[in-house]
């Protein structure tokens, strides 16, 4: 990738290169969970990275075959930033028609396979741009029965199309770097970018809807599937029982098949009591819920990289987790990880669990610009060396 520091750019025979970030879907979309917090945070890491690597970052949207700015990439109203106003409108967004040229590079990162980004993207190929993708994981291929109907055949669809377009990919975890490798014939390089955990708001309050007058579990996720909120009421039931006094707090967004477990929820005896859940949680308030928790407890039976436990570790929240290989990537030695499966296991965790347990001090974690960093040096090494898999960059 060209730069704007590169000599042969001051004369005129290549222009500066730039970085185009798609955000297409977290615009549309106007959620705020894990991909699109890592867009976002993403968009704001290179930005500030671009000058000590001397290219140009853009927020990019797609229409057709055509590319264009957005300027700022606008805060979510949950980021609580007051950093900018409400999203653009579609006159403002689709006002700045970019032309790819050669050296450009296009990094999709966002749910792309949502909508139709390839007419699009063959465009700026043609142009003489190169495509690179980050790889959150590979589960609504491996695991088409956690999503909604249609959705592994979407992403299936996508992910060909992907490797058969790119130059290079990212993935978060060395867990899915494997993965994407035993799918890929090819030699396409493959860069393991862990991400950051840190939350871009802090000082925020506990939400006024949590009675303060016992120690709380935190549950940072969406209720879906694979994230097996049954199984950790059946283990606070137990714990409950068994004379437990903390209450357990679940913040996150309905997700899909989850009418057993959003029904258990909304009925329980326990709810407004010692069971609360939150939704629309600020980044603000979820900073001050990690720093408050008694523990998170986070029990995914599989992931990509797992951002709530690295979210946990930075703030220095105790964590009971999976023992699952991108928990451990995410975690290292901060969490306490359990087998899933074993209800009793996860109640001696919980149990074990007191506020007179001395809380450690958070870990130091990469912040954004680090993160987008290793990406934007690992694309101007791209065509040093083509055909080098499994770098790690940290």
């Amino acid at each position: 990738m060209a730069s704007d520091k590169n000599p042969s750019a001051a004369t005129g025979q290549h222009p500066p290169g730039r970085l185009f970030i798609d955000v297409t879907r977290t615009l549309d979309s106007g959620l705020h969970t894990g991909i699109q917090r890592v867009v976002r945070g993403l968009v704001r890491g290179a930005s500030a990275a671009s000058g000590s690597h001397g290219i140009r970052v853009h927020a990019v949207r797609y229409a057709g075959t055509q590319w264009f700015d957005i300027g700022t990439l606008p805060s979510h109203p949950l980021e609580a930033s007051g950093a900018c106003a409400a999203p653009p409108g579609p006159e403002r967004e689709l006002s700045l028609r970019l032309q790819p040229r050669p050296g450009d590079v296009l990094l999709l990162a966002d749910a792309s396979w949502y909508g139709q980004p390839w007419p699009a993207v063959d465009a700026l190929l043609r142009a003489g741009g190169r495509l690179t993708g980050f790889v959150h994981d590979l589960l609504p291929l491996r695991h088409p029965q956690w999503f909604p109907p249609g959705v592994g055949q979407r992403f299936a669809r996508h992910f060909r199309a992907l490797l058969a377009r790119s130059s290079l990919l990212f993935t978060a975890s060395e867990h899915v770097r494997s993965q994407v490798q035993a799918q890929s014939a090819s030699h396409l390089p493959l860069v393991c970018t862990p991400l950051s955990g840190v939350l871009p708001a802090a000082g925020g309050a506990v939400p006024l809807a949590l009675s303060r007058d016992r120690p709380w579990f935190l549950c940072v996720a969406t209720l879906e599937p694979r994230k097996q909120h049954h199984q950790l009421l059946d283990a606070m039931e137990t714990y409950w029982r068994d004379g437990g006094r903390a209450g357990l707090l679940l913040v996150g967004a309905s997700g899909w098949r989850n009418d057993t477990v959003l029904e258990r929820v909304r009925t329980h005896p326990e709810q407004g009591g010692r069971l609360y859940w939150l939704r629309g949680v600020s980044d603000a308030e979820l900073s001050a819920l990690y720093r408050e928790a008694l523990a998170m407890v986070y029990l995914s039976r599989d992931e990509g990289f797992g951002l709530p436990v690295l979210e946990a570790r930075e703030a220095g929240c105790p964590v009971i987790a999976s023992d699952i290989a991108p928990l451990r990537e995410a975690g290292g030695d901060w969490p306490r990880y359990v087998d899933s499966s074993c209800p009793q296991r996860l109640c001696a965790a919980l149990r074990q669990a007191t506020p007179a347990t001395p809380r450690k001090a958070g870990c130091r974690v990469r912040t954004w610009e680090a993160v987008a960093s290793d990406l934007i040096h690992a694309l101007e090494s791209m065509t040093e060396n083509p055909c080098q898999q499994g770098v790690i960059a940290r």
